[in-house]
């Protein structure tokens, strides 16, 4: 008799070890080979895309020198890779940065999948369901992540610009499952994720509940076709929670459920006894399991997460009955688009989006009204059981690489000597060659410094602030001023042998700069690259602003470094001749923000369009197309227009009136910082250039470019 299995003439109970290995350990095993799998599927992806070997060095034998066995020799050594090594799936992934907070501080998290705004609704209606689900899932306590594949990043949370791309773009974008997901990522493509690709996100970054309207299953007639959708296999290798209506009702219900049995996935439907069917409260076929709560949903995954189960859970949960479709015209709306697919030789992941769309037709749109319902329920449905299940002490920290993200805000560039003159008589012109009699100021400012200063000012938030100075008295005194003002001093470089970065400006009486002389040659030594070089002062932040004062190299860290850790960039282009240093990195995908004047925008825009650029806008619409999100253009008193991707595509924004401006250089600056706080506190993109315009004319009534007395008091 073998070791460890029962006498089978005894009528004793199978001991708890098989072979002397307890149950523990081979649940720890089997956790071991989960971890290993997910390894090898990172490896595999990373090697579709051209990256990294399928086996790292580190794991090749030790010995590489030829060794005789049985007469034969051994495998010659092999010759050095030839490629980059690259250890990390995050390179493929980009989590923003509110959704990585949320999963750091085990705060509950909703996935979002992006088909159903792609294929699954007209624009503009699609657009407007997507904000307002996102919206609920706000309101019910939770943080939403809508997942989508663009430019070759799984993106799991996106932003209003990057919703409206999907929204517009539509049936063009590729459906993502997990058959698709790593030739759409190598390729560098975009895609919207299905029920399949987003479970596959969600495991990824650590997310435990997501919402959808219904689930694909097994298709009508499936006995004939082996039609099923991977939505099922795909839960069953998960432990995600999905929340929907159901199964769409195109599809064979009663299979389904006997499908999901068979792969051991969890069906629990809330508060109803019968199994719902997407548009229609009732399907016919019984509830395997009723849960009365979201209370009692999360205690099932919080059970289900205590003993490893492998396989995920899918709540159904029926449609409110004010917005149930009526049976009859959809059963038979139904029954005519399945029909008219068979007749047209439409099959496989072509076939539900029609007979969806057909659906949708035959019943006047009463279809479409009904799914925007459902979808909605869903999404406040699964907040709260999201919100349940953090209470029931589950973390929803992510194991697999999430980067720690807080609400910190680093700027980095220039602090600069400023000094300021002001001529008595500017009506008759400056006399040259001689002295004119006028006033003069000085003060410590720069592009970054203003920025840092300004929102030490108006937030609350942590702010760090990464300067260079020179070793001379200037540089002591410098940074003197920003403990004054209580900025962190740990990051300003003193560099023996420098300047400290001197500006001298001629102002006329109505407070316009005339004509100004800087010396920077400080910054010409990139001074700022080793600090920048690892990233560990991008890693724990939630917004970078940078000013045009570091070099394209150093800029082009900043920009990459940004894209890894899902820190937003912002882009301050300091003056026509500086502006264009970040086209040149290449990067100009990494940029959120930018606050160009006309003149700086469009000298952008012309060196990275490779011609002419006429007019402000035309160049922030240049600049949109290769890849940055905003544009702020920064008007003088004429104001200043807001650019995006997105209806309304600009949007003007009056200079707000003061009694008298004394000085005007460090408007542009406070409106930059005046934007990033307000974003960081919640507020819309409009409200926040609100916010920041006003804060922008509170600062001409000041002779200091970031006057804290008045700012505070905003």
């Amino acid at each position: 008799m073998l070791r460890g299995y029962p006498n089978s003439s005894s009528n004793s109970r199978p001991t708890a070890k098989v072979f002397g290995v307890g149950q523990s350990r081979l649940r720890s095993v089997a956790s071991e080979l989960r971890s290993a799998l997910r390894d090898a599927l990172a490896r595999i992806l990373r090697l579709a895309q051209g990256g990294a070997p399928l086996f790292d060095r580190d794991y090749l034998p030790a010995e590489t020198s030829e060794q005789s066995h049985c007469g034969k020799t051994s495998v010659p050594p092999a010759e050095p890779w030839n490629m980059e090594v690259d250890h990390s799936l995050e390179d493929r992934i980009r989590i923003k940065a509110e959704v990585a907070n949320a999963l750091s501080d085990g705060r509950p998290v909703v996935a979002l999948e992006s088909t159903i705004i792609a294929h699954g609704m007209p624009y503009p209606e699609n657009l407007a369901t997507a904000r307002k689900l996102e919206s609920i899932v706000r309101t019910n306590g939770a943080v939403p992540a809508t997942v989508a594949v663009l430019g070759g990043f799984l993106r799991i949370g996106l932003e209003e610009d990057e919703l409206a791309l999907l929204a517009m773009e539509g049936q063009s974008m590729a459906k993502v499952s997990r058959r698709d997901i790593a030739a759409v990522i190598s390729s560098g493509g975009n895609g919207a994720t299905t029920v399949a690709g987003t479970i596959i996100a969600c495991e990824l970054s650590g997310i435990k509940v997501f919402a959808t309207g219904g689930i694909g299953g097994v298709h009508r007639g499936a006995e004939h076709t082996f039609d099923e959708s991977a939505d099922l296999v795909e839960l069953s290798r998960s432990s995600v929670c999905v929340v929907s209506a159901g199964v769409k009702s195109i599809l064979d219900i009663p299979k389904t459920l006997e499908r999901l049995e068979t792969l051991g996935v969890s069906v629990v439907t809330l508060s109803a006894d019968e199994f719902p069917a997407f548009y229609m409260r009732k399907s016919g076929s019984r509830a395997p399991r009723i849960a009365e709560s979201e209370a009692e949903v999360a205690r099932i995954l919080s059970a289900s997460r205590g003993l490893s189960l492998a396989s995920g859970t899918l709540v159904a949960v029926p449609i409110p009955e004010q917005y149930e479709a009526e049976a009859v015209k959809l059963n038979q709306a139904i029954d005519r688009a399945v029909s008219e697919a068979e007749q047209n030789g439409i099959a496989g992941a072509a076939i539900t989006p029609f007979v969806l769309s057909k659906v949708v037709q035959y019943t006047g749109g009463e279809a479409l009204a009904t799914n925007r319902r459902l979808v909605e329920n869903n999404a406040a449905v699964a907040a709260r059981i999201a919100a349940e299940y953090c209470d029931c002490g589950s973390s929803t920290r992510a194991n697999h690489g999430v980067p720690r993200a807080r609400d910190g805000i680093v700027v980095i560039g220039a602090t600069v000597l400023d000094i300021y003159t002001q001529p008595e008589d500017m009506q008759n012109g400056l006399i040259l060659g001689t002295s004119n009699p006028g006033t003069v100021r000085t003060s410590f400012g720069g592009v970054a410094r203003n920025v840092a200063a300004a929102l030490g000012a108006i937030s609350q938030l942590p702010v760090d602030l990464i300067t260079a100075v020179g070793d001379d008295l200037i540089g002591s005194e410098a940074v003197s001023s920003l403990k004054h003002i209580g900025l962190p001093t740990s990051n300003v470089i003193r560099k023996p042998g420098f300047r400290t970065a001197t500006y001298v400006a001629v102002h006329g009486q109505d407070g316009d700069m005339h004509v100004a002389v800087v010396d920077t040659s400080l910054y010409d030594s990139c001074p700022f690259f080793s600090v920048l070089r690892d990233g560990s002062v991008l890693r724990d932040s939630k917004y970078a602003i940078v000013d045009a004062n570091l070099q394209v190299s150093e800029l082009k860290l900043v920009a990459e470094h940004c894209l890894h850790y899902g820190v937003e960039l912002m882009y301050e282009p300091t003056s026509v001749p500086k502006s264009t240093r970040i086209v040149r990195t290449g990067c100009l995908n990494a940029v959120s923000w930018m606050f160009p004047n006309e003149a700086e925008v469009v000298e952008m825009a012309t060196a990275a369009a490779g011609r002419r650029v006429r007019s402000p806008h035309e160049g922030a619409e240049v600049l949109q197309n290769m890849g940055v999100s905003r544009v702020v253009i920064t008007r003088g008193s004429k104001g200043a227009d807001l650019c995006r991707k997105m209806e309304p595509r600009i949007t003007h924004f009056p200079a707000v009136k003061v009694e008298r401006v004394v000085n005007t250089t460090g408007a542009g600056d406070v409106l930059a910082a005046g934007v990033v706080h307000a974003l960081a506190t919640g507020c819309s993109d409009i409200d926040a250039m609100k916010f920041a315009t006003e804060a922008a004319s509170r600062s001409l009534l000041s002779h200091e470019a970031a006057p804290k007395s008045i700012l505070s008091k905003l």
